[in-house]
């Protein structure tokens, strides 16, 4: 998981993970080329309130939490190797940056339809 503009206030959160993303998706097809390796990487990005904080007593971790984060894992999962989605509003905010492909509705059971690019 990588979070930007949490700590630090980012106006241009949003260009920084997916330019982030698309950097990690050229360093794993470069590494996989140099090495002769068949890493994957799925990644989902999605923009809005967490929570975050400490947690544990021995060993110290920072989290974050929220229905931000979990639309984010849904979209990771929902898709293909080698690809990004994002949510809606990342592309209501980016498209003209970027060209997104709409893909489709992501349905999982018991969950809120998610809108994939």
């Amino acid at each position: 998981m990588a979070v930007c503009g949490l700590t630090v206030l980012r106006l241009d959160h949003d260009k920084r993970t997916v330019d982030f993303a698309l950097e990690m998706l050229a360093f794993v097809r470069r590494f996989n080329y140099e090495k002769g390796l068949h890493l994957e990487v799925e990644i989902g990005i999605n923009s809005g309130d967490v929570v975050a904080g400490v947690i544990g007593k021995n060993k110290l971790l920072y989290d974050v939490w929220g229905d931000t984060v979990n639309i984010a894992n849904r979209l990771k999962s929902a898709c293909p190797v080698g690809a990004i989605l994002v949510s809606q509003n990342i592309c209501d905010r980016l498209h003209d940056l970027y060209d997104f492909q709409r893909v489709g509705e992501i349905q999982e059971p018991g969950k809120e339809k998610l809108k994939g690019r």
